[in-house]
């Protein structure tokens, strides 16, 4: 049977034919919804109990989550709190009458919006140039799975660049949608890094990369209804008790839509940090989504609230005419500088990193696009007070 939640709508891009592939081979997983059970008057979640330690919800009032569906030995079970706290646990929500409430809103160590200044994706090509010159910039993000391993030429770099500069970690296997379970192994070795690291902050994508244990090796968009918010601040509530830090995510391109959405895209984001207490890495690229979708790039820009951004990404993509695909290959185009500008006149001073993943050019290129990203700034502050616009 097919997930009612992850039912596509086409809208005509080509790349969405492999994409839809994807998420109609996906089945209902068992365990993402809670079940109630008898008497479901106060029920909690209750963690961290003999086969059940971990954080997938199995919906039963008995410790019988073990190998069952998804959650294979890492859920919660569904108790009274009394009986909760009788077998070692801990139950941080109340379930009342069968219906889950709205999650609180995360309170870990609260991020402030820190402005590093103008950035560069660290790409192994620049490794050596960026040791050897140490350019003038003001930071470097890096992707977080290359320097999961114990040591090796990647890690000695890694280290040899955070000696002079900041470092933001950028990932894109959080997979926080995901219906699967959190990969507790993955989240374990970005703990690690980030510790070894200490990144001005960790970042990942608002989105899915696969289900039932298959990776799509590409960034899903998501239904945007209350369902998937609730499903999706439960997951980054998780993720930030684990690293003991605000996560932040990123809007991903996309090439579909789905008939479950009930609201904009913006809405969605907004209330997604709103609950969670995320923060936001906006894609300026929204440019390729707008084109896709036939939607005011201006119009979400605009909609985003301003305490919840963190950073900007730029970007190049390809532009096939009826679609435009964020291959991320190209130099950052005009559209894409004028949507910038509008961000930097609404949200003022903002992190912002020039992103190249492909078709590298020599270092003194990003360089210079970093440059105009500055210049841009710079121009649009001198002209504009963004708490007026």
């Amino acid at each position: 049977m097919e997930n009612p939640k992850f039912a596509p709508k086409m809208t005509g891009v080509a790349l969405a034919l492999a994409a839809a592939g994807i998420i109609s081979g996906c089945q209902s997983t068992s365990g993402t919804t809670p079940t109630a059970s008898a008497d479901t008057t106060d029920l909690v979640h209750c963690y961290g109990v003999n086969a059940c330690k971990g954080h997938n919800d199995c919906g039963t009032a008995e410790n019988s989550c073990a190998g069952k569906a998804a959650c294979k030995g890492h859920g919660f079970v569904a108790t009274t709190e009394k009986s909760c706290g009788d077998i070692g646990g801990k139950a941080p929500v109340l379930r009342s009458h069968g219906k889950w409430p709205t999650l609180p809103v995360f309170k870990i160590s609260q991020m402030n919006n820190k402005f590093l200044g103008y950035g560069i994706g660290l790409r192994t090509d620049h490794y050596q140039h960026v040791v050897d010159n140490r350019p003038n910039v003001d930071w470097f993000e890096v992707i977080s799975e290359n320097f999961m391993v114990a040591g090796g030429k990647p890690k000695y770099f890694l280290h040899a660049v955070r000696e002079n500069y900041p470092i933001v970690m950028h990932g894109v296997s959080m997979s926080i949608a995901s219906t699967d379970p959190l990969n507790m192994d993955y989240l374990k070795k970005l703990k690690t890094l980030s510790s070894e690291v200490q990144p001005e902050w960790v970042s990942d994508h608002l989105c899915w990369t696969g289900a039932e244990g298959f990776n799509s090796h590409d960034l899903l968009p998501v239904p945007y209804n209350d369902e998937v918010i609730t499903h999706i601040v439960d997951r980054i509530q998780q993720v930030q008790e684990i690293l003991n830090r605000t996560l932040v995510l990123e809007n991903v391109s996309s090439y579909l839509t789905y008939n479950q959405s009930e609201m904009e895209e913006w809405d969605f984001i907004n209330a997604i940090a709103e609950r969670s207490g995320c923060k936001i890495l906006l894609d300026i690229n929204i440019y390729v989504s707008s084109r896709n979708h036939g939607f005011s790039a201006h119009t979400f820009l605009h909609a985003i609230k301003p305490e919840y951004i963190q950073q900007f990404h730029l970007a190049g993509h390809s532009d096939y005419g009826d679609y435009v695909i964020d291959t991320h290959d190209h130099d950052v185009p005009p559209a894409v500088w004028d949507l910038y500008a509008d961000a930097v006149k609404k949200f003022g001073q903002v992190s912002t990193l020039i992103e190249r993943d492909d078709n590298i050019p020599p270092f003194e290129d990003l360089h210079a696009e970093m440059m105009h990203a500055r210049d841009i700034a710079q121009q649009t502050l001198a002209s504009f007070s963004p708490a007026s616009i």
